[in-house]
């Protein structure tokens, strides 16, 4: 994790974007009228610490009307791409999510478009596992999630839990 927070630091040429200084961090989904009503919309999503301060924001991008037919047609399996803005609404992160049937993937860039590492969905019966990557590709975390547990993810390093996402 320290060597892709320090390459996100490090290859912001006018924002330092971190999130060392935080112990937890709350990933609110922020949901439209129109999803009160079945209509999926673009993914917009409030990050912040315990205090309940905006340390940052996540937006879908739209991709019009074809993006919108896509997104109610096939879900996460779509392509789409999620940018990351601090605060003062700088673009400090960009997330894409390749079109993919099997083995999801999130690649992860600065805002230059340098990569920083990626999620990788990993074959598994009975839960949901990933792989946490750097950008070159070595495998810095592990996260597992068993069948009974669909939404908590802890993620591993070398078998100590370093961090969960639960929802």
């Amino acid at each position: 994790i320290e060597t892709m927070e320090n390459q996100i630091i490090s290859n912001q040429s006018s924002t330092a974007f971190s999130l060392t200084g935080y112990n937890n961090l709350i990933v609110h989904q922020i949901h439209e009228v129109a999803e009160w009503f079945g209509f999926e919309t673009r993914n917009k999503y409030q990050i912040m610490d315990e205090s309940q301060r905006q340390v940052a924001f996540a937006v879908e991008q739209q991709k019009g009307v074809l993006g919108f037919l896509m997104r109610q047609f096939l879900g996460h399996w779509r392509s789409f791409e999620i940018f990351f803005f601090n605060p003062k609404q700088e673009l400090v992160l960009k997330a894409k999510h390749p079109f993919r049937i099997l083995f999801q993937r999130l690649e992860v860039s600065d805002s230059q478009g340098n990569f920083l590492g990626a999620l990788q969905q990993r074959f598994s019966i009975f839960s949901k596992r990933f792989d946490v990557q750097n950008d070159n590709g070595q495998i810095i975390m592990e996260v597992a999630s068993p069948i009974w547990m669909i939404w908590t993810f802890p993620f591993l390093h070398a078998g100590k839990k370093m961090a969960c996402v639960s929802k």
